[in-house]
């Protein structure tokens, strides 16, 4: 399983300004949207550069996704801290999420799916940065997992007015080899890139109540 510094240098790879990023990093980063990204996440869209790639063991797939939310930083971030139960109606096809660990600014979160004839466990390891409004999490190799790898970040900043959220998404994932695996990669893959959009749909949707009030 990759280093946490070589998941730092990932996410840079993946255009995330990470919480130690330089500014010279960060203007890179808000200078990888073209104007035509821009208009499309005015209208509402899902921008998503996809990525395949194999690194040593590991076949991974993943890449980077962009939205706009219309809710400030701060409610989206409140959004992104809240009990599992929650959080997996933000995330595409979790039948169960649950809380196995925490501890200062670190969760352990345990996640489950079920689609068809295909069922997944995993836990993964959030870093929590508020003052950056950035989370980084990778697979938490010291527990049971049906993933091979998996690591990325989550960094939300303001849009337009400051009244909305930029949310931009990085991740890489190793769903292990196989008849079924090699069948579902395409899903997986698709599903990976649209957490944003996820995330958007939930706390525009049945969260909006609870996070706007913040």
């Amino acid at each position: 399983m990759p280093t946490r510094a070589a998941i730092a240098g990932a996410i840079v790879l993946l255009a995330l300004a990470a919480p130690t990023a330089n500014p010279a990093v960060r203007a890179q980063v808000d200078s990888a949207l073209s104007a035509t990204d821009r208009a499309r996440l005015a209208r509402g869209e899902t921008v998503a550069r996809p990525v395949e790639e194999r690194r040593g063991p590991f076949r991974l797939m993943g890449g980077t996704s962009f939205q706009v939310i219309d809710l400030p930083p701060e409610a989206v971030w409140q959004a992104l801290n809240d009990h599992p139960s929650r959080l997996r109606h933000m995330l595409p096809q979790v039948r169960r999420a649950r809380q196995v660990e925490s501890q200062g600014a670190v969760r352990v979160l345990r996640f489950e799916h079920h689609v068809g004839v295909v069922e997944a466990s995993y836990a993964l390891r959030f870093e929590y940065y508020p003052s950056q409004k950035t989370l980084l999490f990778r697979l938490d190799d010291a527990r049971d997992n049906d993933l091979r790898a998996a690591w990325g970040y989550l960094r939300l900043r303001p849009w337009g007015d400051g009244t909305q959220t930029l949310v931009s998404f990085g991740a890489m994932v190793d769903i292990g080899d196989g008849l079924i695996t090699g069948v579902v990669r395409p899903t997986v893959h698709e599903w990976v890139l649209k957490i944003p959009l996820t995330l958007k749909w939930y706390v525009e949707g049945r969260g909006r109540q609870r996070y706007a009030r913040l």
